[in-house]
C-alpha cells in the first residue's frame, strides 16, 4: 500500500497559484460561509449519523411525527433528539449558513442602502443618488408586485414647464 505524502509548494515560484483577490470565491462573505460549512461538519462528527438525519429533517421543516415515520421510530425519540443541546446547535448552525446563502433581506438591503445614502451625500454625491436610486427601484418594484401591473409599464413624468423652463440640453 502505498503513503500518499503531502507535498509542499513554494508559492514564490508560481505565481499562477497565488489566490487572485478578485476571485468572488476569495471574498470575505465566501471565506466566512465556507468557515460555517466547516464547523457544521465538525460539529456533526460528534453527532450519531441518526441524530444528524433527524436535524436536517427538523430544519428542512418535517415535523417529529413525519420524522418519526420516516425513520420508523417513535416521535417521543424524535421529540428527545430535537430537544438535545448537540442538535439545537447543528440546527442554529444550519440556519446561519441557509441566512448567509439567501442574503440580506429587503428590509435589511433597505437600512443599508438608507445608510450609504445618508453616510456619503457630502462626500460622495454621486453615490448617494446612486444608492437612493436603488432604493426607489426597490419601492418601484414592490409597487408593481402589490398591483400586479407588468413590467412593460412605463412611468411618465410631467414636468411643469413654468417652474422648470427647457434648456438646449432638454433638445
Amino acid at each position: 500500500m502505498s503513503k500518499i505524502v503531502a507535498l509542499k509548494l513554494d508559492v514564490d515560484q508560481f505565481p499562477e497559484l497565488e489566490p487572485d483577490p478578485y476571485h468572488p470565491q476569495n471574498t470575505e462573505y465566501v471565506q466566512s460561509l465556507e468557515q460555517a460549512k466547516r464547523v457544521a461538519l465538525a460539529h456533526q462528527r460528534d453527532m450519531t449519523p441518526r441524530n444528524v438525519h433527524i436535524a436536517k429533517m427538523h430544519f428542512a421543516g418535517q415535523t417529529a411525527v413525519t420524522i418519526a415515520d420516516k425513520l420508523d421510530i417513535g416521535p417521543a425519540t424524535v421529540g428527545r433528539v430535537i430537544k438535545d443541546n448537540q442538535t439545537q446547535r447543528l440546527i442554529q448552525l444550519l440556519h446561519y449558513i441557509q441566512d448567509a446563502i439567501d442574503g440580506p433581506s429587503v428590509a435589511q438591503r433597505k437600512w443599508w442602502l438608507n445608510k450609504i445614502a445618508t453616510d456619503n451625500i457630502d462626500d460622495k454625491p454621486h453615490l448617494a443618488t446612486a444608492a437612493i436610486a436603488e432604493l426607489n427601484k426597490m419601492g418601484m418594484n414592490q409597487h408593481m408586485v402589490e398591483t400586479g401591473a407588468s413590467v412593460g409599464n412605463t412611468v411618465n413624468i410631467t414636468i411643469n414647464q413654468a417652474h422648470f423652463p427647457r434648456t438646449e440640453l432638454d433638445g
